[in-house]
């Protein structure tokens, strides 16, 4: 096994930036998504960029800012002008946090003991008995690996359905850790090429790849190693079908397109089929393709979130 880049947050707390409620596109049915800091990955596209750090950085809100000054009195931590600028020799913000009356000064992620999580996550049960369930993503959420273990024995204590969405850039150990209590496995292999791999993620693949062949849990996961349009022929001859195909960099437009009608031709598609496209926020995407409608398109940073769903069940 080669040495990882970075090494999992020691922690007894999650550092989470973000709970998403009512998820649709995380996995099975309506979801629960909990966002963990920290990632070993550096891809050019991220569009999650508030999960890479694997500490808690303070955040200045310009729209909520009543300029009261309030914030002036903790010149150790700010330097202020017409506005607050943080000092970078500083990592605890509490008291200047909680002096904002306006909340115009927030951490980016909050901390949660394994309780607390947990009661968060059951607020949505009632939904999951429909198919549902929490689907763990990030960032990367085995870079919190300990505290994801045991927030993943919790859930299945309680029998709600668990998900992971993850690059696997992880240690073995973690993976072998976690696996009796997953139920969905989503690996994100950002580019089969090694060298390209290197290139617009900062890591190596190898561990990856070493990961997936290792742990060799075909019920959960399968990795097809064939060339794109090789893998839908493919598909299409073991008379699969997909509610959900999500397509990422490094697909061009006309590629995304041609592969979707290929799709559709095959009769790889449900009847309520979604297919989520990640591209650089210059790419227009046209409204309609192979009978898919847009139903909606999202610009994080860099990046742009095209989804479709097929037309009549809008």
């Amino acid at each position: 096994m080669k040495s990882l880049k970075e090494q999992p947050m020691k922690t007894s707390k999650a550092l989470v930036f973000d709970i998403k409620r009512f998820a649709v596109h995380d996995g099975h049915g309506l979801r629960t998504t909990v966002f963990f800091k920290g990632c070993p990955l550096r891809c050019r596209w991220c569009q999650n960029p508030e999960g890479l750090e694997t500490t808690r950085q303070v955040l200045y809100f310009k729209t909520k800012c009543i300029h009261c000054r309030c914030c002036q009195q903790f010149n150790e931590h700010i330097d202020y002008c017409d506005r607050p600028y943080f000092k970078k020799n500083q990592n605890d913000f509490e008291q200047v946090i909680k002096a904002c009356p306006s909340g115009a000064i927030q951490y980016d992620s909050k901390e949660y003991d394994l309780d607390i999580l947990l009661s968060k996550i059951k607020e949505d049960e009632v939904f999951y008995k429909h198919g549902g369930g929490v689907t763990f993503s990030g960032g990367e959420p085995f870079m919190q690996g300990e505290f994801l273990i045991k927030i993943l024995k919790r859930c299945k204590e309680e029998k709600i359905h668990t998900a992971i969405e993850t690059s696997f850039y992880t240690s073995l150990e973690l993976i072998k850790k976690a696996l009796p209590y997953l139920d969905l496995i989503y690996i994100d292999l950002k580019l089969f090429d090694e060298t390209k791999h290197q290139k617009y993620t900062g890591v190596s693949s190898k561990i990856i790849k070493e990961n997936i062949e290792i742990t060799k849990e075909p019920e959960k996961f399968t990795t097809i190693k064939l060339d794109a349009d090789k893998a839908i022929e493919r598909l299409a001859a073991e008379k699969q079908q997909f509610d959900y195909l999500f397509l990422d960099p490094p697909y061009a437009k006309q590629k995304i397109i041609d592969q979707i009608h290929k799709m559709e031709e095959l009769g790889l598609f449900s009847k309520t089929a979604v297919i989520v496209c990640e591209t650089d926020k210059t790419v227009e995407l046209p409204e309609s393709v192979a009978g898919f409608h847009q139903i909606r398109k999202q610009i994080y940073g860099i990046t742009a979130v095209t989804i479709y769903r097929k037309e009549g069940n809008r």
